[in-house]
């Protein structure tokens, strides 16, 4: 039995946030608001691509 589509969806964001990079970069938008990807390279060590990857 499939859980139900919350759940899954749920299990997936907790699983992204234990990454610590996507921790890093939604704690820059949570503090400054939103950004572009350039924007977050500016104010983060982390490339332009990683952030994307990320992101995406």
């Amino acid at each position: 039995m499939r859980p139900p589509d919350g759940e899954r969806q749920a299990v997936a964001v907790f699983a992204a946030l234990t990454d610590p990079t996507r921790r890093a970069l939604l704690e820059e938008l949570a503090r400054a608001g939103p950004a572009t990807v350039t924007d977050l390279a500016r104010r983060l060590p982390i490339s332009r691509q990683a952030i994307a990857k990320h992101l995406g």
